[in-house]
């Protein structure tokens, strides 16, 4: 297996930057380039990470083309390396703005577009332990890979720009952006009962759960122990302001809830009075991490906003706020707004046992995708210099 990028994992420290606030705020967060993926440039493309391996698949080259190779990254004592697997998708399956998830040991990507009138709503199933490991003798008859097969299709709207999460290693995908001459934005949401591993003739199965509380395409989605967090995004009536989290151990009609608004709409919200617009955005990047109190917290980032923001959850008292559902600015990406970027995320990996995080490619302007990888350190003094 050949080993296409090397690069060490680090984090910086140094002095504070101020970020383009009215208070002239410095803010605390550092990102790190540290290399860059291991393929051509892309962006929008499905990740999906197994055994604190990574991978990334499918995306657009910022002009005319599809992709359909899988690339993976695996992270070992503080050092990181890409590989292509050869295990591209079949001729005719490339796509963009997919989703990409993992349960039991397999990844699954669906959804998606063509980049011109073909809409998806097909998914598939990813086993490393078949990969070819670029050995073409491992290839089925046909040229495909024998580490991909056909599952259940979502048995709704074919769509992109759709979002997933998995809570307690079961999936959920919801809202996007339906195709044909009907086209619109969608807020239902379906659970993926995965396949049985010891079944092969079983191909899993899709469940309806509650809708959520607005359409939206390009939102963001991240996990914070049985809830899923959603937000961001847009719609026909613009970018989306509303914040709702999922769980699905509620009784049903109470699994969605939703919480403060992530943008200033009322002058005296005396909670959000700072957000402003800066929250609000399209194709962020979204993760956890745990930092040195030990307690999880949310993050976005990129997207058509440059900003970065930290999200602590709330804690309620029956139905009374005790504290949480704010946001905190961190500091914002050094090279301005991003989107159809990437963001995996390395289980207990970083240096003081936190969640590494990789961010990287996506569209730089209209038509650049971009090949460089960062990490971001919310806790550190900002370092970065202008690459």
């Amino acid at each position: 297996m050949k080993a296409y990028q090397k690069f060490f994992l680090a984090f910086m420290a140094a002095v504070l930057v101020s970020c383009g606030s009215d208070s002239e705020e410095e803010l605390i967060g550092n990102w790190v380039r540290i290399g860059e993926f291991g393929g051509p440039g892309r962006s929008y493309t499905a990740t999906f990470v197994i055994d604190n391996v990574g991978y990334v698949c499918g995306g657009w080259n910022g002009t005319k083309y599809l992709r359909r190779d899988m690339w993976k990254l695996v992270v070992t004592n503080g050092e990181g390396k890409w590989y292509d697997t050869g295990d591209s998708l079949p001729a005719g399956m490339e796509r963009r703005n997919a989703v990409g998830f993992s349960v039991n040991g397999k990844g699954y990507i669906g959804t998606g577009w063509d980049g011109d009138e073909k809409v998806m709503n097909d998914f598939w199933e990813y086993d490393p332990e078949k990969s070819v490991d670029l050995d073409p003798s491992k290839l089925n008859p046909d040229g495909t890979s024998p580490a991909w097969r056909k599952v259940a299709s979502l048995p709704a709207p074919a769509r992109y720009e759709a979002v997933s999460f998995v809570i307690n290693n079961v999936a959920y995908v919801g809202t996007g952006y339906t195709a044909g001459k009907d086209k619109e934005y969608k807020l239902d949401f379906w659970k993926f009962n995965a396949p049985d591993p010891t079944d092969s003739n079983d191909i899993g199965s899709w469940e309806q759960v509650e809708s959520t509380g607005n359409k939206r395409g390009a939102a963001a989605a991240f996990v914070i122990g049985d809830w899923a967090y959603l937000c961001t995004g847009s719609n026909s009536s613009g970018q989306v302001y509303t914040l709702y989290r999922f769980n699905p151990n509620n009784p049903i009609n109470e699994r969605w809830q939703k919480l403060r608004d992530i943008s200033s709409r009322i002058e005296d919200d005396d909670f959000d009075d700072e957000y402003g617009t800066n929250l609000m955005r399209t194709y962020a990047v979204a993760f956890t991490m745990k930092g040195t109190s030990g307690s999880e917290k949310g993050y976005i980032a990129i997207g058509s906003n440059s900003t970065t923001w930290e999200y602590e959850p709330p804690v309620f008292s029956g139905t009374t706020l005790i504290s949480g559902d704010v946001w905190t600015q961190r500091t914002a990406f050094p090279l301005g707004s991003r989107t159809g970027a990437f963001a995996m995320s390395f289980k207990d990996l970083s240096a003081r046992g936190d969640n590494l995080i990789f961010i990287g490619t996506g569209s730089q302007g209209t038509t650049t995708s971009r090949e460089d990888v960062w990490q971001f350190d919310p806790e550190a003094e900002n370092s970065t210099a202008d690459d």
